[in-house]
């Protein structure tokens, strides 16, 4: 058991893991940590519209939003989204698609942890073969690893 929210999530760098097959091209928030105020601290793994997505938004702004073209419907995924002030990072299926440098430092602690929700996108239904959170930023030989 866990006392808070806290003890399983970074609060200041991280990784999201996801391996997921979305049933249609609808747009839909994979997995998400959200702050309690949504525009102060964002991470999430997203798909749909032909694209898998990583988006990492705070202070009411992008630090990061990649958008990766891929044929979404009944396709399977394995996704990593790495934050880190400064270091910012985006893996899918075995690959380094996706990396910025821009200064990362959310402006409140992650309070949730959604799947299959909706709130920067829409809704679908995914069916997940496995989801991991880890409290720090993942090496990219790592993340290859874990996504291939």
């Amino acid at each position: 058991s866990v006392t808070g929210v806290s003890d399983v999530i970074g609060q200041t760098e991280g990784t999201l893991f996801a391996e997921f097959t979305p049933s249609s091209n609808e747009n839909t928030e994979v997995l998400q940590l959200l702050a309690t105020n949504s525009i102060q601290n964002v991470v999430t793994i997203a798909c749909g519209a032909g694209k898998i997505y990583g988006v990492v938004y705070t202070n009411s702004s992008y630090v990061a939003n990649f958008s990766i073209s891929q044929t979404i419907p009944n396709n399977t995924f394995k996704v990593a989204l790495c934050y880190k002030n400064n270091d910012i990072t985006f893996f899918i299926n075995g690959q380094k698609v996706a990396s910025n440098t821009n200064a990362y430092s959310g402006q409140a602690d992650f309070t949730k942890i959604l799947f299959n929700d909706q709130f920067l996108f829409g809704k679908q239904s995914v069916s997940y073969k496995k989801t991991l959170i880890f409290k720090s930023k993942l090496s990219d030989a790592d993340c290859i690893t874990l996504t291939t």
